[in-house]
């Protein structure tokens, strides 16, 4: 009202209009009684000619709204499509009214006006709620039950973060979940709500219960923003610039822009930052080609956020270490850029390997283009191939959109007219003409301009489908190498089947002279394995599939464990030859009643890489010399087996020698 100033003792005349009817009408209210008044009937729609009549500045009418449970829409009825008009010239046009206004007259008016949806929504909050689960008392109280009283608190806070996160579900409503750990354990819960207020409160209550406190909030913007009731919102065009976008998501939410030559953009971030705001922040920067993250799997809320700016998503094949992440942001902060915590350190982190990753990709449409000589932008043709296009079909379809790009129609929005009937007097309708013309002649203006900007991209076109030419004939030269390398994988083919031939003759030659050698042994030689130390996987690979005792030759003999012990008793090697001493390794291995033979230099040995050959009758005497040995330290089973042995070769031996002497 005239006389009184928000700054101060501020007055209003208000009009409560209820389904197109007028209900109430009062004057000289204070603030306060606003309020109350507009509590009383639920309002739904708060209008005013200009809102800094409530508070002087957002933070102001932020607080004003915060006085009502249920906030009502704001409504500036002077602001129409960015412009700001008198509210007597909007009375004066419409008839409503002329000349000044008394306050009552001028809240009747604004009224009106709401209701022919004439003016602008004011966007104090943001399209999201803010739900907090937090504990009412710290967890250090309690005394002796301390501990019990901790986990009773931190029950109660798990229990209702449960509770409202089904009703969420069940309601279908998008929202997004974090929870806060202090110092003396689960401090509390998030939810991020992706509605209005007045939607969620409906099925989320506020309320103080033992151990736990449910409050239900409005998300502020970070400043006013206008959104015309006939549904065109004013928005600034986003600029053409193609961004990464890394995002480290949590209470603290850290993110990264930068372009797609990896230099950084903006490095941000804030607590409580839900995706709308992200998505709003981001846009004023460019147009997001890919959202990345350092940690595979990759959070639900990056992936959200993903899909609703239709982007691609990166993470990493394994979740990057801090000396990665340290490593990759280094060099950024070496030319001056300011990180001031983890959360930025890990956004930039996630933007800048999704960016290397994709290097040889940009590096390879660069290239195309230079060989090409297409005047394409190359960032658009690299938003393309980190959709998964490849190199060729990017370049080739951003070419032709450039190419239609000159027939697109240009269809003008349909501006809604109100729907009451206004009478306008001749001197209006003459003003509303008048300005009909000055806007054809500006259309008119503008129609010539884009005829000789179409003039003077004609020229582009040869230049176009020379490029275009050009990609053919890459096509033409990719065919020809293709038919290249099916004739080199014919060559191989055939040359695979030659190895193969040869590999088959050659294993036939091998069986053939490991017969010829198991001949010769028979005939005075002595032959077994030789391993480079005793374990048990050296002793199944050797007796894999033999059924004969044989010799083993160890070239590194090592202490001996129980499984290589009991390997030994399963194989019953015919005896142990050692190149070296055994040690207390040879006692254990007589114990179970095989012999060992550690000097072997005049046996006449011959190695064949993994088998060698000796001398039966030199063989037979170190086993002769051993049976002392292996009769003070087996027992009698042992003992009559190593004798068993001694005999067999003896009397095979006297066979032998005397086929020999009949000879």
């Amino acid at each position: 009202m005239p006389g009184s100033s928000p700054l101060g003792e501020a007055r209003y005349a208000v009009v409560i209009m209820v389904r197109g009817e007028i209900r109430e009408r009062r004057e000289s209210l204070r603030k306060e009684d606003l309020v109350r008044l507009l509590s009383k009937y639920k309002v739904d729609v708060l209008a005013v000619d200009n809102i800094y009549e409530l508070a002087p500045d957002a933070e102001g009418i932020a607080s004003f709204l915060s006085s009502f449970d249920l906030p009502p829409r704001l409504v500036e009825v002077t602001r129409i499509h960015g412009k700001q008009y008198s509210l007597e010239t909007i009375a004066s046009f419409l008839g409503l009214a002329r000349g000044k206004l008394p306050p009552l007259k001028t809240a009747e008016i604004v009224c009106k006006l709401a209701s022919m949806d004439i003016g602008s929504e004011v966007l104090v909050y943001e399209e999201e709620t803010r739900v907090l689960v937090r504990r009412a008392r710290l967890p250090i109280q309690g005394g002796t039950s301390r501990e019990r009283f901790r986990r009773n608190i931190e029950l109660a806070v798990l229990r209702r973060t449960r509770e409202i996160r089904e009703t969420l579900k069940r309601r279908g409503v998008d929202f997004d979940l974090f929870v806060d750990k202090g110092e003396y354990g689960l401090k509390g819960s998030m939810f991020i709500v992706y509605a209005p207020l007045r939607l969620v409160k409906k099925f989320v209550k506020e309320r103080r219960e033992p151990g736990c406190i449910i409050k239900v909030k409005p998300v502020l913007r970070e400043k006013l923003e206008y959104v015309s009731l006939r549904g065109k919102a004013e928005r600034k065009p986003l600029t053409r610039r193609y961004i990464i976008v890394g995002v480290d998501p949590g209470m603290w939410t850290g993110v990264a822009i930068i372009d797609l030559r990896g230099r950084p953009i903006s490095v941000f971030s804030k607590r409580w930052m839900g995706r709308s705001q992200i998505i709003r922040e981001i846009q004023k920067h460019g147009r997001v080609t890919l959202i990345a993250t350092d940690v595979n799997p990759p959070p639900v809320f990056v992936k959200k956020l993903a899909t609703s700016l239709n982007a691609p998503l990166f993470y990493p094949s394994r979740s990057l270490t801090i000396e990665e992440k340290r490593a990759l942001v280094e060099p950024l902060v070496e030319e001056g850029l300011r990180i001031r915590d983890s959360h930025q350190r890990d956004a930039l982190a996630a933007a800048l390997k999704a960016y290397k990753h994709n290097l040889p990709k940009f590096r390879q449409v660069e290239k195309e283009l230079r060989e090409l000589n297409l005047p394409l932008p190359s960032d658009e043709v690299k938003s393309l191939v980190l959709r998964g296009l490849s190199v060729k079909d990017s370049i080739r379809r951003v070419a032709e959109a450039k190419l239609l790009g000159l027939t697109t129609v240009k269809v003008k929005e349909h501006v809604r007219r109100p729907r009451t009937q206004v009478p306008v007097e001749i001197a209006e309708y003459v003003e509303l003409l008048e300005k009909k013309i000055l806007e054809l002649e500006m259309e008119n203006e503008k129609l010539r301009l884009e005829r000789a900007e179409l003039q003077e991209r004609v020229e582009d076109i040869e230049r176009f489908l020379e490029g275009v030419h050009k990609l053919q004939m890459l096509e033409v030269k990719r065919d020809r190498a293709v038919q290249t390398l099916r004739k080199k994988v014919e060559s191989l083919s055939r040359e695979v089947a030659s190895l193969k031939n040869s590999l088959e003759e050659t294993t036939a030659r091998y069986v053939s002279l490991v017969n010829s050698l198991e001949k010769l042994i028979e005939r005075g030689f002595v032959w077994g394995y030789v391993v480079p130390s005793l374990n048990k996987k050296v002793l199944d690979a050797a007796f894999a599939g033999q059924t004969k005792k044989i010799p083993i030759l160890v070239l590194n003999p090592t202490p001996l464990s129980e499984d290589v012990l009991e390997a030994l008793r399963r194989y019953e090697p015919e005896c142990i030859l050692s190149v070296k001493k055994m040690g207390k390794a040879a006692d254990d291995i007589r114990r179970i009643g095989i012999p060992v033979i550690e000097g072997i230099d005049d046996l006449g040995l011959l190695r064949i890489e993994r088998v060698f050959l000796a001398d039966k009758t030199k063989y037979l005497e170190a086993l002769e010399r051993q049976l002392p040995v292996v009769e003070r330290l087996s027992k009698e089973e042992a003992k009559r087996k190593v004798l068993s042995l001694i005999k067999s070769y003896r009397e095979e031996r006297s066979r032998v020698l005397r086929r020999s002497l009949a000879g």
